[in-house]
């Protein structure tokens, strides 16, 4: 007969994930619970259910929500500030950090180009005149 899962402590490999995790972002684990670094409890591990308080940053709620999402087991609930988060909800924040990645390589390469540009007038005026002026 097949166990039934009632606590997340009986999913190691989740256990050990969500652990790592909040140990990464700063926080400090203390029984089920998770407090951050003024002692306030931010994740708490009731059942089976991960409760985050909304305080707790997205790229948390997403690396968690990854985590849930890789053990398979559809009784893991996941809440971010009192609200569910669904496996579409991680995909968009997925897909907003990679928009946001993406917009701030553009602003680099743009200031980078404009640097290039700026030390190349500055270049032709130095040959011009013989010296630099800044």
């Amino acid at each position: 007969m097949k166990e039934t899962i009632k606590y997340i402590e009986q999913l190691p490999d989740l256990d050990e994930a969500i652990t790592e995790i909040a140990t990464q972002y700063g926080y400090r684990k203390v029984g089920d619970k998770f407090n951050d670094l003024e002692g306030e409890c931010v994740i708490l591990l009731d059942e089976l259910t991960v409760y985050m308080h909304s305080d707790v940053p997205l790229t948390v709620v997403k690396d968690i929500g990854l985590a849930v999402r890789k053990e398979k087991n559809k009784l893991v609930c996941l809440l971010h500030g009192g609200s569910f988060v669904t496996h579409k909800q991680i995909k968009m924040i997925i897909e907003i950090e990679k928009s946001e990645a993406y917009q701030a390589a553009k602003v680099v390469m743009e200031r980078t180009k404009k640097a290039g540009e700026d030390g190349q007038k500055s270049f032709e005026r130095y040959a011009e005149s013989g010296e630099f002026d800044y």
